[in-house]
């Protein structure tokens, strides 16, 4: 009874100020001054939507997969998590609108990785890079003029021939040596490992340290600039810290049944090189990569190409090729599912592992013929005069729009060789192929 009395009361009192004519209708004053303040209090402490005038975006993925490899030796099989760019991710990301045509904005990137596919090695299956800040950056953008960010960033030529692929199997495939690149070399006809791994004939010989083509892959503090899109062109430039210039020109347009896109990029580095890979005094790279989609038949092919030159003596000039095609239709209600075939070459992209106790060290086997040129000479006399990474795979990608997310499974083979001269003596070191088979899946929210 005393709790209906109660009830009883309070609802009788919050009609009073109703029932009075003369607050009837005020709806101003410090009533809705004090509720509005109360709001943008709210508002500010809460890291859901941002602040009252710039937006607040979480985004990111997960992605996990189990690892299959046989070297021609051992076999094993771990749980990784892609690397890098496509590793668990997680960014922050918002915007203002200044007026009608000017906007501003930042973003925050965060990847994060338990057992990378790229560290791992047949000693070691938690090899990781931990927690990294990719970008941290704030922005300017004009829709007529165009948009300039400064920050740790992207500069102009990272991924620019790799976005040119726009099949949507980016994750499980694509021209960087994600997987695998950390195993050890295995000399055929020798007993036991090499101290030299698959990254060591793939890495750019710049200083931006990237594996396979992706020279300029690391996240640097940069002015950028990228221009408005004008009939399907746009350009991009940038400067970076230790004197990076990098220019872009990227494509993108359909064409009766066919969507096409493609990209060229150009940078010059000077500087010193990363620690472990000597140094680089110059360093020019030339990348182009280009797609074309059959939109009736769902038919694709994509490839890629980029080159490097450096001015120092200790490094060799290395390029790669890389080739994917395939077919991408929509065969159940759950999305489209993705069909490919991929071929890679990379070649003379040994660094400044290419003379002397260096090659000797990261090559060399026990009863192969590198073993024997470097027991039998002195090592200054051995000298790598050229090197190569070869690629096959094939994979099946399904995607799950429901939950948007993709499942994969997929094969890769590598297999490396290494020519050297001990002495004016030609010789070669064949190393065992490396077979992986991964299946996995990422969830994007």
């Amino acid at each position: 009874m005393f709790k209906k009395l109660l009830l009883t009361t309070a609802f009788s009192l919050a009609l009073l100020p109703v029932a009075g004519t003369a607050n009837a209708a005020d709806l101003g004053g410090d009533c809705c001054a004090d509720l509005e303040e109360r709001v943008a209090t709210l508002e500010a402490t809460t890291a859901r939507k941002g602040n009252r005038k710039v937006s607040l975006t979480v985004s990111g993925w997960v992605s996990q997969a189990i690892l299959v490899w046989d070297d021609g030796e051992e076999s094993d099989a771990y749980i990784v998590s892609d690397t890098t760019d496509l590793s668990n991710n997680i960014s922050f990301a918002g915007s203002a609108k200044i007026n009608s045509d000017w906007s501003a904005g930042y973003h925050i990137n965060v990847f994060f990785d338990n057992a990378s596919a790229l560290f791992v090695d047949q000693t070691n299956d938690d090899a990781s890079n931990g927690i990294t800040v990719e970008r941290a950056n704030l922005w300017i953008k004009s829709e007529s003029l165009g948009k300039v960010t400064i920050g740790q960033q992207s500069a102009t030529g990272d991924n620019v021939a790799i976005l040119a692929d726009f099949s949507g199997t980016l994750f499980p495939a694509n021209n960087v040596i994600f997987d695998g690149a950390f195993m050890f070399l295995r000399p055929k006809g020798g007993t036991g490992l090499a101290s030299g791994r698959f990254a060591n004939l793939a890495f750019c010989n710049s200083v931006s340290f990237g594996i396979g083509s992706d020279c300029n892959g690391f996240r640097t503090n940069a002015i950028r600039y990228d221009s408005p899109t004008l009939a399907g062109f746009s350009v991009s430039a940038s400067w970076g810290e230790d004197d990076k210039y990098e220019g872009a020109i990227k494509y993108g347009n359909k064409w009766q049944d066919y969507q096409v896109s493609a990209a060229v990029g150009y940078g010059i580095t000077h500087g010193e090189g990363t620690a472990g890979q000597g140094v680089a005094s110059r360093s020019e790279f030339l990348q182009i990569g280009a797609m074309v989609k059959h939109l009736p038949s769902n038919l694709w092919i994509y490839g890629s190409w980029d080159t490097e030159d450096t001015d120092s003596a200790n490094f060799s000039d290395g390029t790669q090729l890389y080739l994917k095609a395939g077919w991408s239709p929509k065969l159940n209600s759950l999305g489209t599912t993705h069909f490919w075939f991929e071929y890679g070459k990379i070649e003379d992209r040994h660094g400044n592992y290419a003379s002397g106790a260096n090659t000797c060290a990261a090559f060399d086997g026990t009863g192969a013929n590198l073993d024997g040129a470097c027991a039998s000479a002195a090592d200054a006399t051995v000298n790598v005069t050229g090197s190569e990474i070869t690629r096959l795979g094939a994979g099946i990608q399904q995607q799950i729009d429901a939950a948007s997310m993709q499942i994969y499974a997929k094969w890769r083979m590598m297999e490396a060789e290494v020519d050297f001269n001990d002495a004016g003596v030609a010789g070669s070191e064949e190393f065992e192929e490396l077979h992986m088979f991964m299946a996995g899946g990422v969830i994007f929210f």
